[in-house]
């Protein structure tokens, strides 16, 4: 069931005391707008959505699919299916996953394997 419409004269006197016509342009279009029960502010995401390029749009789309645990999951198999799948070599045996992560002889307390400059003397005071 639709709400009654209510009259713009009477909201005006009883909200604000004055009639519609002796109040701004801006106040009495308010005044219509609640009278009416309509919203008196514009949605602005759809506003923003009007003005937004091809390429913009675009790479938002980009943007929201690439970070997503769907997208997320499937590259994880598809890089762990691509890192399995390695020719023979040539003693017959299958190349081990090759996860790139560093020896642990390379990572030590000051940073990790090329953080230093080894040719160097060290500054004073440091053992």
């Amino acid at each position: 069931m639709t709400p009654a419409r209510l009259d713009p004269d009477h909201v005006s006197r009883r909200w604000l005391g004055k009639d519609t016509r002796d109040l701004p342009e801006t106040e009495a279009a308010v005044v219509r707008s609640a009278a009416d029960r309509r919203p008196v502010s514009e949605d602005v995401n759809e506003t923003f959505d009007d003005h937004q390029t091809f390429g913009e749009r675009l790479a938002d789309r980009v943007a929201a699919f690439g970070g997503s645990w769907p997208f997320i999951i499937a590259f994880g198999l598809f890089l762990a299916l691509w890192d399995g799948y390695k020719p023979a070599s040539a003693e017959g045996g299958v190349r081990p996953l090759s996860l790139h992560l560093p020896e642990p002889g390379a990572v030590h307390a000051g940073g990790g394997a090329g953080a230093g400059h080894h040719d160097e003397p060290e500054p004073p005071g440091r053992t």
